[in-house]
């Protein structure tokens, strides 16, 4: 059975129609691929959620801009089904073309994330850099278990604290040190971080 394709693709989709008809993105649904009859293999396939208030008003909006739709985007094909729904298909070249979709990142992508949880005395935090590496292996892919582990590891009963990610080191340091100004000499190195993470790896305090 054909898949359906990434999700960056759908929401460039819902970008177009966005930008094209006024509907805002989260009216629309993505066709999977049990829908034998709309799906469309190597294509990101849209039409109005039905469950959603007004939807016949937003999918007659939608059939509105159907010939617009057809012209502005060559290969974009638009067909309809029971109720009148309206199905938006566009090509997966389409969108490579518009949005360089299929390009991959050249290196790897590094950012840096902390967690917190606490109880009335005490605020543990959990700390590293998250990688993005161009073969799509991803560390840690999950902050909230982390958290999880934290607060179970450190406490009978806790509260969930900070989720937060940061594009910087710079900003991860000025993060910890806001919750205890004693670890201003005690945070790893930038490369410790990092290097830590590529062994799975982060640091607690």
């Amino acid at each position: 059975m054909a898949r359906k394709l990434d999700a960056q693709y759908y929401s460039a989709a819902k970008d177009i129609l966005k930008e094209v008809t006024g509907l805002p993105k989260t009216v629309f649904e993505e066709v999977s691929s049990n829908s034998k009859e709309h799906f469309v293999p190597d294509a990101a396939t849209l039409c109005i959620e039905t469950w959603k208030k007004q939807w016949q008003f937003m999918n007659q909006r939608l059939s509105e801009y159907a010939s617009r739709l057809e012209q502005r985007y060559k290969g974009c094909k638009v067909t309809y089904g029971d109720y009148d729904l309206c199905y938006v298909t566009f090509p997966k070249e389409l969108l490579d073309s518009l949005f360089k979709l299929d390009e991959k990142p050249d290196h790897d992508t590094i950012s840096f994330w902390a967690v917190t949880v606490f109880d009335t005395r005490n605020t543990f935090v959990a700390y590293g850099a998250k990688i993005k590496s161009t073969d799509g292996w991803v560390f840690p892919a999950n902050l909230n278990q982390i958290q999880k582990r934290l607060g179970e590891k450190k406490f009978n009963e806790y509260c969930q604290g900070g989720n937060r990610s940061f594009k910087s080191y710079k900003e991860l340091v000025n993060y910890l040190i806001a919750i205890d100004p004693y670890m201003r000499n005690n945070i790893p190195t930038e490369q410790k971080i990092i290097d830590s993470a590529y062994d799975e790896r982060y640091f607690i305090h």
